[in-house]
């Protein structure tokens, strides 16, 4: 007996497109340098690749870090990239009680990055 998943995708093409893409996320998440920011109940993830003049990546409402993953080489090969998941997206987790995730997310990117350097 075949279950339903087998007939609709009998070579098994989309179980070996989903591990290859896991398999790039978590190459460049090797590469990242993670940073973990508490705030008050939760914490922040950022990710750090390359040198130079840093770009900050913010990624849409319900994303995560991963959203700029086409983009990242191309921005490290010349810059710092510095990549973040908003709170409650991602690895990262709402502070208690919610606040802005906007103004959450600069405030401690202010604390770990120097601001003045920032494009």
């Amino acid at each position: 007996m075949t279950d339903s998943f087998s007939t609709i995708d009998p070579d098994n093409s989309v179980v070996q497109r989903a591990a290859a893409a896991a398999a790039i996320v978590a190459d460049f998440d090797r590469r990242a340098l993670r940073i973990s920011v508490p705030t008050d109940g939760g914490s922040i993830v950022w990710r750090v690749w390359g040198e130079g003049k840093p770009i900050v990546l913010v990624h849409g409402g319900g994303g995560s870090w991963t959203h700029w993953i086409r983009n990242i080489d191309t921005f490290a090969a010349r810059r710092r990239v510095i990549a973040l998941d908003l709170p409650g997206c991602g690895e990262s987790q709402f502070a208690t009680p919610p606040d802005d995730p906007n103004k959450l997310a600069l405030a401690t990117m202010s604390s770990h990055f120097s601001l003045a350097s920032l494009v």
